[in-house]
C-alpha cells in the first residue's frame, strides 16, 4: 500500500473540494448541516409559537405576522448553529470511542490500517459502540485503503471534514508517525488524552450552563403567561392595551424587550471552547 509522503493537506483533497465542491459532485456531504425536514419543523415551530405570543399580546394577527417574520430567520439560524454544534460534540466523542478501541488493537501489535477494519466489523457486528454520525466515514477510509490510496490521506481528509481541531490534529499526527515512523500507540494514547480532557471541560461548561438557559425560556414565556392571567381575572382591564394607540405601542415596545432579551440571553449563555 501507498502512503503519501505529504502529511499536510491530502494530494486527493482538490482544491475544488477544499472550496465546497467535490470532484463528482456539486457539494460534499455536510456532516453537520440539519434536513431539511428539520428546518421545516423548525420554521413551523417558531412561526406558531410567535404568531401566539402576537396574539396575546396585541390581539391583532397582523401585529402577530410582523412578530413571526421578524423572529423566524433569527430562530431558524439559532437552531442551525445550535444543531451544528451539538452535533459536532458527538462527532468528537465518537471519534474518541472509536480511537479508544482502536488504540486496543494498536496496543495488540495491529497496524492503525487493520484496527480501522476491526472496528468498522465490531460495528456492523452490533457492538454497543455509538459511531453512528461516523460510521459511513469510517467504512469509506476502509474501502479506499484497499483501492490503494494512501490510508493517512484518507483519514486526513475525514478528519478535515468533521471542521473539528482535535480531530485534525490527531489525524495529522497518525499520518506523520505512520508515514515518517514513531511510537504509533504513545502517540494515539497522548492525541486521546488532549481530546478527553477537552471534553469534559466542555461537559462541565453544558452542565453550568444548563440552569441559565432554562431560566432563560421560563423568563421568556412568563410576560404572555402574566398577560394571559390578566385577561382570565380582570378583561376589561386589559383590553384597554388593544383599543387604544397608546396601548398598541405599549405593546410593541414590550414585544421589541422581550425579543431583545431573548437574543442577548441566547448570547450570553452561550460558550464556545
Amino acid at each position: 500500500m501507498k502512503n503519501s509522503k505529504n502529511t499536510g493537506i491530502p494530494k486527493r483533497l482538490t482544491k475544488s473540494e477544499k472550496k465546497g465542491k467535490g470532484a463528482g459532485e456539486a457539494k460534499p456531504r455536510d456532516m453537520y448541516e440539519p434536513t431539511l425536514f428539520a428546518y421545516i419543523s423548525v420554521g413551523l415551530i417558531a412561526a406558531a409559537a410567535a404568531v401566539a405570543g402576537g396574539m396575546i399580546l396585541s390581539g391583532r394577527i397582523i401585529v402577530s405576522i410582523v412578530l413571526a417574520g421578524a423572529i423566524l430567520p433569527y430562530a431558524i439560524k439559532e437552531f442551525r448553529e445550535s444543531y451544528r454544534a451539538s452535533r459536532k460534540r458527538k462527532v468528537e466523542k465518537q471519534f474518541l470511542e472509536a480511537m479508544q478501541l482502536v488504540l486496543s488493537d494498536v496496543s495488540a501489535g495491529n497496524t492503525v490500517e487493520q484496527a480501522f477494519v476491526n472496528l468498522y466489523e465490531q460495528y456492523e457486528n452490533g457492538d454497543s459502540m455509538k459511531i453512528d454520525l461516523i460510521a459511513v466515514d469510517i467504512l469509506q477510509i476502509n474501502r479506499n485503503a484497499k483501492m490503494n490510496y494512501s490510508f493517512y490521506d484518507e483519514l486526513q481528509i475525514f478528519a478535515l471534514k468533521t471542521k473539528s481541531e482535535d480531530i485534525i490534529s490527531c489525524a495529522k499526527a497518525i499520518s506523520i508517525a505512520g508515514c515518517k515512523g514513531g511510537d504509533m500507540v504513545y502517540i494515539i494514547r497522548n492525541a486521546l488524552a488532549n481530546m478527553r480532557i477537552k471534553q469534559e471541560t466542555d461537559d462541565e461548561v453544558q452542565r453550568t450552563l444548563a440552569m441559565p438557559k432554562y431560566n432563560l425560556r421560563i423568563i421568556t414565556v412568563m410576560p404572555f403567561a402574566l398577560v394571559l392571567l390578566m385577561r382570565a381575572v380582570s378583561r376589561d382591564y386589559i383590553e384597554t392595551l388593544y383599543r387604544s394607540k397608546v396601548g398598541s405601542i405599549v405593546v410593541a415596545a414590550a414585544a421589541a424587550v422581550i425579543f431583545l432579551a431573548w437574543i442577548f440571553g441566547n448570547k450570553i449563555s452561550s460558550v464556545k471552547l
